[in-house]
């Protein structure tokens, strides 16, 4: 299953409502990943540009892009990031295709 890192700030009331009532949000982050057939292998907060990352897995690119529309639009993130994460084994096939193919493109001039 393709893996993405999903890296995210809350809104101030998010984080408000994190520091008046200090709880874990594992459990509910991967209930919501759950609910797309994903399974979470990652999540911790972080300093920096985001709040916090999140490693997940799902069956296909439309399952990930569900679980983050319906994410993004709960209200409770101000951001997010999403990069695809390309296992060394495919890129290395990935690089051994990039040298056997000639394209025969070449820079503009």
């Amino acid at each position: 299953m393709p893996r993405y890192l999903i890296q995210f700030c809350y809104t101030q009331k998010s984080m408000k409502a994190l520091i008046d009532r200090p709880h874990d949000r594992t459990e509910a982050a991967q209930r919501s990943i759950e609910g797309f057939g994903g399974r979470m292998l990652f999540f911790s907060y972080c300093f920096g540009e985001y709040d916090g990352v999140v490693i997940a897995e799902f069956p296909n690119h439309e399952a990930a892009m569900a679980s983050l529309l319906a994410l993004n639009s709960a209200g409770a993130l101000t951001k997010t990031e999403t990069t695809l994460l390309i296992p060394v084994e495919e890129a290395v096939r990935a690089m051994q295709k990039a040298h056997d193919t000639k394209t025969g493109y070449a820079p503009p001039s």
